[in-house]
């Protein structure tokens, strides 16, 4: 494995150490629920095996971001965990700066889509193509924007879920 490939990979366990403890966020998991949950909002694309989900929650119990608790289903054992208060604190930090991120990237875009609608002012009816072009393209920046105003209103939904979990713990 090359350097760009193992700085790709530290990268992918950050993601997945911030989305496990989002999903905690929401309500106590076990393991398997985690990897379930991981793919289905990652929609199939990203589906991480025993050998990483468990390494990585024995971490975030090691580093006080999770609780672990153990639950015996008649002859089986299996352990849930919950978000610590410190998890949620890392996890407000995060998703305060990954806003941050967020709304900048709408600004960068209501920018160009300026931009594209004061071109087609400018564009001849000679140019229809071209006229054509910049609609398709704002209409997809369009899409994007609202995707990302989406995201936006997720991770406040979080930050304030957090806030309440907060108060009550």
């Amino acid at each position: 494995m090359n350097r760009e490939e193992e700085k790709e990979d530290m990268r992918k366990y950050r993601l997945l150490k911030l989305l496990v403890l989002s999903l905690l966020c929401h309500r106590d998991m076990h393991g398997y629920m985690i990897i379930k949950e991981v793919q289905r909002r990652t929609e199939g694309l990203w589906k991480p095996a025993p050998g990483t989900i468990y390494p990585l929650l024995a971490e975030l119990e090691l580093d006080g971001l999770v609780n672990k608790r153990k639950e015996v289903l008649g002859s089986r054992v299996r352990y849930s965990y919950s978000i610590t208060l410190k998890g949620i604190k890392l996890l407000k930090v995060y998703a305060h700066r990954l806003r941050l991120v967020f709304e900048a990237l709408a600004s960068l875009m209501k920018h160009v889509e300026d931009e594209l609608e004061r071109k087609k002012v400018v564009v001849s009816n000679e140019d229809e193509w071209l006229l054509e072009k910049l609609c398709r393209e704002r209409e997809i920046l369009g899409l994007i924007r609202r995707h990302v105003d989406d995201r936006i209103r997720e991770i406040d939904e979080i930050i304030a879920k957090m806030g309440k979990r907060n108060e009550g713990s």
